[in-house]
């Protein structure tokens, strides 16, 4: 089964997942945390996502970065399996 470049691939885990949310402030995301009684860094990490696009791009440059390895490597199917339906 064909699943698209590890680049493509990338691309759709980084959109799918809406881990990233630009236009929403990390300090007020923070703030609500805290009011819902959100105390460690682990909690607060958990439950936060990308709010910055200069963030977004640094993410996605290392994520290509390690796709690039792992398929001179051979990795890659080790890094991304394909969806089971």
């Amino acid at each position: 089964m064909k699943r698209g470049s590890i680049h493509f691939q990338i691309q759709q885990v980084f959109l799918d997942s809406a881990i990233f949310t630009p236009g929403l402030s990390k300090h007020q995301a923070k703030l609500r945390g805290r009011e819902r009684g959100v105390h460690s860094w682990k909690e607060m990490g958990e439950a936060h996502t990308i709010y910055s696009f200069e963030t977004a791009e640094a993410y996605l440059a290392v994520w290509h970065q390690l796709g690039r390895y792992a398929h001179l490597h051979a990795w890659t199917r080790l890094l991304i399996s394909p969806r089971s339906t």
